[in-house]
């Protein structure tokens, strides 16, 4: 999709899951199907391009995240994880998709047939947790060496998992226990500097 609009007649509102370039935004446009792309460009002439049609299943489906757009000066790339999915969108500096990287929990991968069957929420957590299944991935974090990806099994077990700028994975943690106090870690890492991950939870 690719038009143009004025300043005076962009309806993309600016929210939070936004990325600011040197000549474009970065948009998600919270799966309205108006808009009809998951993810928008918008160029400071107005030019305006879209990416990954919006499906039946999670239109309009709004959502929050602690991260959004993440842009790492290293790999000069900008990575958005896409919400209700294992899916991660990987643009170039001139907010040009590169690619969808996904996720693969086997067996435990909550499938979009799943999302198409089970309509409201509570069903389908209830799906979820019956079947120990990764609803969604909490939290994905890009580090100068490694990717940092946190997510639980609904009714099961907390994961950590480490992979390189490859999407190999390094490693695998579960359940994490904090070693000042023993106290297990159910936060999710929260954001990222360097080679240093940080975690924030309630007291």
């Amino acid at each position: 999709m690719q038009a143009t609009l004025s300043k005076k007649e962009n309806p993309y509102t600016i929210d939070q899951f936004f990325y600011q370039g040197d000549n474009f935004k970065l948009i998600y446009s919270h799966n309205d199907p108006e808009i009809g792309s998951r993810i928008i460009r918008v160029n400071n002439n107005g030019e305006i391009k879209g990416f990954l049609k919006i499906e039946d299943w999670f239109a309009q489906k709004l959502t929050r995240d602690q991260n959004g757009f993440i842009y790492n000066s290293k790999l000069r790339k900008i990575f958005f994880l896409l919400p209700y999915t294992n899916e991660i969108a990987v643009f170039d500096e001139k907010g040009e998709l590169i690619k969808i990287v996904k996720l693969e929990f086997g067996r435990y991968s909550f499938t979009k047939e799943a999302w198409n069957k089970y309509e409201d929420f509570n069903s389908q957590m209830n799906h979820a947790i019956e079947n120990k299944l990764v609803f969604q991935v909490n939290s994905f974090l890009v580090l100068n060496d490694y990717y940092v990806i946190s997510l639980n099994q609904e009714g099961g077990n907390g994961h950590l998992i480490i992979l390189d700028h490859n999407f190999n994975l390094i490693r695998h943690f579960s359940d994490l226990i904090n070693d000042l106090d023993n106290v297990k870690l159910s936060a999710i890492p929260w954001s990222a500097y360097g080679d240093k991950f940080l975690f924030f939870d309630k007291f």
